[in-house]
């Protein structure tokens, strides 16, 4: 009987690199780690500029969030300090919302240009 080389081991091919989907680029690209796939590919000025716009919008909305809930909660301060009811509440609360997004149609004009 002749001894098969081959017997119990598998072809050893590499199998075809999977294209990414635009999730996992996306991923990539923000949180700076490498490819579960293979090596972190270097990053292009163009790739850190596109990022940098990323934060920059992602603050913006950190900001109106923050300004909504700081102007709600001076409302409900006043309405329960003084009485008033939930007039304070909603006059803050109305106040901070079109504030926020004065500052945000402002950020994104500026962001066009």
């Amino acid at each position: 009987m002749m001894a098969n080389e081959n017997c119990g081991t598998a072809a050893m091919t590499q199998p075809e690199p999977e294209k990414k989907s635009w999730v996992d680029k996306v991923a990539q690209r923000t949180t700076g780690l490498g490819d579960a796939r293979g090596p972190k590919v270097p990053e292009t000025a163009e790739d850190a500029a596109e990022r940098r716009k990323l934060w920059r919008f992602a603050g913006v909305g950190i900001e109106f969030a923050a300004t909504v809930a700081i102007f709600s909660y001076g409302g409900y301060w006043l309405d329960q300090h003084f009485g008033w009811g939930s007039k304070a509440t909603i006059t803050g609360t109305i106040i901070a919302v079109v504030g926020g997004l004065y500052l945000l149609i402002k950020q994104v004009i500026k962001f066009n240009e």
